[in-house]
């Protein structure tokens, strides 16, 4: 994220949390974040350290693509906390407005003449030759 972007979204954080509720919301980010990055750092550790054995042990094979899963969970669960701290910082969505009702898609319609209960000229004409 650039500077600008940062600066924008401690804004908006200010206006709709307020004074009062932006720090815990600050605190608690962080907590959270700084958690799931410590539960990344030390899988990929220990993804590593079983990356170097794999060498020396045919069972590890197992443990490592189960510590790779849950290397991809922990991102997944850090990107999901990113998105939730977003949300925090966006406006509600306002109520729905009431629209007025469409209008009917123009079409063929009835003819004016006769729709005036006047009688098609072309109707009386018979077959020409």
């Amino acid at each position: 994220m650039s500077f600008t972007e940062l600066a924008i979204i401690a804004v908006l954080a200010l206006v709709l949390l307020g004074p009062d509720q932006l720090p815990e919301a600050a605190r608690k980010a962080a907590r959270g974040l700084r958690m799931l990055r410590q539960a990344a750092d030390g899988l990929r550790a220990e993804v590593r350290a079983l990356e170097l054995r794999a060498g020396e042990d045919d069972g590890v094979a197992a443990g490592l693509s189960a510590l790779r899963d849950l290397q991809s969970l922990a991102g997944q669960a850090t990107s999901r906390l990113r998105s939730e701290v977003l949300a925090l910082t966006r406006e509600p969505d306002p109520a729905p407005r009431a629209t007025a009702p469409a209008e009917p898609p123009p079409g063929p319609g009835p003819k004016p003449a006769a729709a005036a209960g006047v009688p098609d000229p072309a109707a009386r004409r018979g077959p020409t030759a």
